[in-house]
């Protein structure tokens, strides 16, 4: 927990959750893991020597995602996880815990490529902080 909330606290120092509601957030981290899946894509050969379809519907939705990320007014709207709250965010848990599980077999796939282990959850927390600096990407003013 220690290191997940090192990255969480890097990214509030970021300025990524200033005036955001959590629910508001929840749904801009929607669209930012999509467009961070598109970049993956672009490293790894998910079609092999088929139909590249796979492909470019990821990448598309990375570049559709990353539009609306970046358009502040998109997100303007109210809490929509009030509603059998319990019920959605027990699922939102297991949900997230599902990526995080693709991440970390992910990562170990790389280590046994490399014969390089692969600290997946210190990447993230040297990543955050060293982004801190960055700010807000297409931030006016």
């Amino acid at each position: 927990m220690r290191e997940q909330k090192a990255v969480a606290d890097a990214t509030v120092r970021r300025g990524y959750r200033k005036g955001w509601t959590n629910e508001q957030f929840l749904a801009r981290q929607c669209a930012k893991l999509q467009e961070e899946l598109a970049e993956i894509v672009q490293c790894v050969n998910v079609s092999g020597n088929r139909d590249i379809a796979l492909h470019t519907a990821i990448t598309y939705a990375g570049s559709v995602a990353r539009k609306y990320f970046d358009d502040h007014d998109y997100w303007i709207w109210q809490s929509t996880i009030t509603r059998k709250r319990k019920e959605r965010i027990a699922q939102l848990k297991k949900e997230i815990a599902d990526c995080q599980v693709v991440l970390f077999n992910m990562a170990d796939a790389i280590g046994e490529i490399t014969g390089e282990p692969f600290d997946l959850v210190g990447a993230a927390v040297e990543k955050a902080m060293a982004d801190v600096e960055r700010g807000i990407r297409g931030k006016k003013g």
